[in-house]
């Protein structure tokens, strides 16, 4: 029973070291992740300034993403099995973990 429970859990180990996300995955969750946090952003409330800018987001959410993309600051860690990407900017923090080619950000984009 614990070769059995033993070989299980290698194989286990094999395939998310086989699988674990790559940069390109990474950026692509990014991605989906900041665009969410723009979209969901209440206007209401802010300056005339940012609620010009949160509404042009939302016309164009490919140009405005390559705009905030370029001011956070990102960093890829590559663990055995898994990844993790860490991405802070503009008072927000985002930690998302990767494994079995998925990535999952816990909490989004959020205020610090």
């Amino acid at each position: 029973m614990l070769r059995l429970f033993a070989l299980l859990m290698a194989l286990g180990l094999l395939a998310a070291w086989l699988t674990r996300p790559h940069e390109a995955l990474a950026e692509t969750e990014l991605r989906a992740v900041i665009l969410d946090a723009l979209a969901t952003e209440d206007i209401k409330g802010k300056d005339a300034a940012t609620s010009l800018a949160l509404m042009g987001c939302r016309l164009d959410p490919g140009a405005c993403y390559d705009l905030v993309r370029s001011a956070l600051d990102t960093h890829y860690d590559d663990r055995i099995v898994y990844a993790v990407v860490t991405v802070s900017g503009f008072s927000r923090r985002a930690r998302c973990y990767g494994i079995f080619a998925t990535f999952v950000c816990p909490g989004g984009f959020a205020r610090q």
